[in-house]
């Protein structure tokens, strides 16, 4: 789980430099942190077996607005905070995960996250042969590669292409 921001506010403003007075461009404070979690499922051999899940912020109305906007293999969810929750969580390895395995018994390298250690989470996890490996806070770089090979560059992508289309649009309305 990767959290992807809307807006990259990091030490930019919107006045030239050299000025006394400068605005910078801000939105809510929680905002900025995580307006939406992406989701992503890697196997060894690569094979793409879990669709990727993108979880918002919002309820209501918004699901049917958003999801039509989005590729059929593609899960769309909203929630309060934007974040993996243990309802999710179930919902991910009882319809997705577990189709897939076949029945063999894999090991599951997850960060320490409460959604993932619920006794309903971990239970489930057991009665599908599946064994957690609980990554605690500070040490998910070391011992998951999808946090440095994948999410890293994918979140780095997304940034260039948002300031690009920022950059654009601001541009077109000058």
């Amino acid at each position: 789980e990767t959290p992807i921001p809307f807006e990259y506010l990091d030490g930019k403003t919107y006045e030239t430099t050299g000025e006394k007075e400068v605005w910078a461009k801000s939105s809510q404070i929680a905002w900025d942190k995580r307006q939406a979690s992406l989701i992503l499922s890697v196997f060894v051999e690569a094979v793409p077996r879990v669709p990727p899940r993108v979880i918002y912020r919002g309820k209501g109305k918004c699901l049917g607005d958003e999801r039509s906007k989005y590729h059929p293999n593609v899960l769309v969810k909203f929630n309060d905070n934007a974040y993996m929750n243990d309802k999710l969580f179930l919902h991910y390895i009882e319809d997705y995960l577990v189709p897939v395995l076949g029945g063999h018994p894999p090991s599951f390298a997850i960060d320490f996250m409460g959604s993932h250690k619920t006794p309903a989470v971990l239970q489930k996890m057991r009665s599908h042969g599946i064994t957690p490996s609980l990554i605690p806070g500070g040490c998910t770089h070391l011992v998951q590669p999808l946090d440095v090979a994948i999410n890293k560059p994918f979140k780095d992508l997304i940034h260039e292409h948002t300031d690009t289309t920022i950059f654009q649009a601001e541009t077109i309305e000058s």
